[in-house]
């Protein structure tokens, strides 16, 4: 059996030879000087706006959130680059910028509930319980007992899919170690997890459509739409790519030219197309996601009027403050917490805030929680 494995592994490294495209540089060395030259332009312009927000700190509970988003094509360029060096390590290194998306796909959600209803998890589901229900594809009001159930079970929507790609990249890891990336077993368990993973992200993704769609009145001047398209399309992009260039099977493809090998191909290729692609989302995460917005409040809490106070949310921080806010990600297991929360007191008709979730504004249990 380790002979079989160490042939078959022998057999996959042998597929990345390939002669000259042009005299003296391969495809692969000419696809490294592409994604390389990608991989720079992106982070520098990743580091400018990251800079950016960070020295005008000026709404730190959604800027904290941008920056989740803002340095997700870094991240997928440089994982991108570094499978395109090192085709052995690629299986290992493909799976990393998963994480990061789930991790900005649950950011974008938490900014549009934070635009809603900023201020402590109390207060958003004040929010909610106050808002009417309306049915999904109509304006008609469902029922007037608020609408704190349905953001409950899109909260848990959305932030499962942060719990399936950690387990799913772990799975994918270990797979990958235990045998060769050709091995039939390792292929198949490779397909079920990008289905399992596909099928989670769209439950995400719709997710935050829906609640998109429920309150889209009070987030039009956020620019929420442009927000959720320019993220919906990378997450699209990725998923369809990784579907399609993971269903390849050297074994039953046809000879390639002779400057293209099998590796070239099957990894190459596809983290090339992302390296360009993301080129794109970043132009356009800088102009969606600016910290322009924050660079103008700013500006005006350094120079107060008389008796003025920031907005709820609004505060000025300093650079080295704002860093370390940003670095912070104890917000982030509090959410998974509230999701499993969500989860599991649900079937039992109540919250964890003392919320009657079955209908009617019951009464609000803040004796028992003081915190809030």
């Amino acid at each position: 059996m380790a002979t079989t494995s160490a042939l078959t592994c022998q057999e996959a490294a042998s597929l990345g030879s390939a002669i000259d495209v042009i005299h003296g540089v391969s495809f692969h060395q000419l696809m490294t000087k592409v994604s390389a030259a990608c991989t720079v332009f992106v982070c520098l312009l990743c580091f400018v706006q990251v800079a950016w927000h960070l020295s005008y700190y000026s709404r730190p509970d959604e800027q904290k959130l941008i920056l989740r988003i803002v340095i997700l094509p870094a991240v997928e360029v440089i994982c991108a680059l570094l499978s395109i060096c090192f085709y052995s390590a690629s299986p290992f290194v493909q799976n990393v910028p998963k994480v990061f998306e789930a991790v900005a796909i649950c950011a974008l959600f938490e900014l549009y509930v934070v635009y809603l209803a900023p201020g402590s998890q109390f207060q958003r589901e004040e929010y909610f319980q106050n808002l009417e229900r309306y049915h999904t594809f109509s304006k008609k009001v469902k029922h007037t007992n608020g609408s704190l159930r349905w953001f409950q079970i899109t909260w848990f929507c959305v932030f499962q899919f942060l719990f399936v790609t950690v387990a799913t990249f772990v799975a994918s890891e270990v797979a990958y170690a235990a045998q060769c990336r050709n091995d039939s077993m390792t292929k198949v368990t490779q397909e079920v997890i990008r289905v399992v993973a596909s099928i989670s992200t769209g439950v995400a993704v719709f997710g935050i459509i829906r609640l998109y769609h429920r309150c889209k009145g009070e987030l039009k001047p956020h620019h929420a739409l442009s927000k959720l398209i320019s993220f919906k399309l990378l997450v699209l992009i990725e998923v369809v790519q990784s579907l399609l260039f993971g269903f390849i099977n050297p074994a039953n493809l046809p000879q390639p030219k002779p400057w293209l090998s099998f590796n070239d191909l099957t990894i190459g290729v596809l983290n090339l197309l992302l390296s360009c692609e993301m080129v794109i989302f970043t132009l356009l995460f800088a102009w969606y996601f600016s910290a322009l917005p924050y660079q103008r409040l700013y500006v005006v809490f350094r120079q107060p009027r008389l008796g003025d106070a920031p907005p709820l949310g609004e505060s000025r921080i300093g650079f080295g403050r704002a860093i370390l806010h940003a670095l912070n990600s104890t917000d982030l297991f509090q959410s998974l917490w509230l999701s499993a929360t969500y989860l599991f007191k649900l079937p039992f008709g109540k919250n964890y805030l003392g919320y009657d979730v079955e209908g009617g504004k019951a009464e609000k249990e803040v004796a028992q929680h003081p915190q809030y």
